[in-house]
């Protein structure tokens, strides 16, 4: 997440789709993990309260209109929905999805806090917290799970920041 915007950017897009070419020996169906990537990171607003649910939405309707069996529908919204489980995934292409969509916690500690910003991490605290008890953050070791645990411990640690109100009369 750009930590002066409220949605991905394309170049956050890339890297998911590219870390899907990197890791597709790994999934059952490419095509459907790549759709269901494309379709969490454009429609991803975090302000929305049930934002994985407008996401699958988002991506039945299109996927109806473009002609799509209810089977990989179902799929896609399964694999959306797998992004923001804390549960552990049995599928493989679910386990894949929650990797990738979770990269951003694999990063040193230095960059996770110098690109994501407070707000941020306030809002993700409930997932982490269901992260941490789960035990673990990726699936697959490559992804850099010392990092996301020490990622996960700042971020559930840090406290909000007070806001400043300044009066007009002041």
């Amino acid at each position: 997440m750009d930590a002066k915007r409220k949605q991905h950017t394309l170049a956050q897009l890339r890297e998911r789709l590219s870390l899907l070419d990197q890791y597709e020996r790994f999934v059952i169906s490419k095509d459907t993990v790549e759709m269901a990537l494309w379709w969490q990171y454009v429609f991803d607003n975090p302000d929305h309260a049930h934002n994985h649910i407008r996401c699958i939405r988002c991506s039945a309707d299109d996927l109806r209109i473009l002609g799509a069996g209810h089977a990989r529908i179902r799929a896609v919204g399964e694999l959306i929905s797998a992004t923001v489980s804390t549960s552990r995934q049995n599928h493989r292409d679910d386990r894949l999805i929650a990797d990738i969509s979770n990269a951003e916690l694999g990063v040193p500690l230095a960059h996770f806090k110098g690109n994501t910003d407070s707000a941020w991490r306030a809002q993700k605290k409930e997932f982490f917290q269901g992260l941490s008890y789960r035990g673990f953050v990726f699936h697959r070791e490559e992804f850099g799970e010392q990092n996301a645990q020490a990622n996960m411990e700042f971020a559930l640690a840090e406290r909000p920041q007070p806001q400043i109100l300044l009066s007009a009369s002041a």
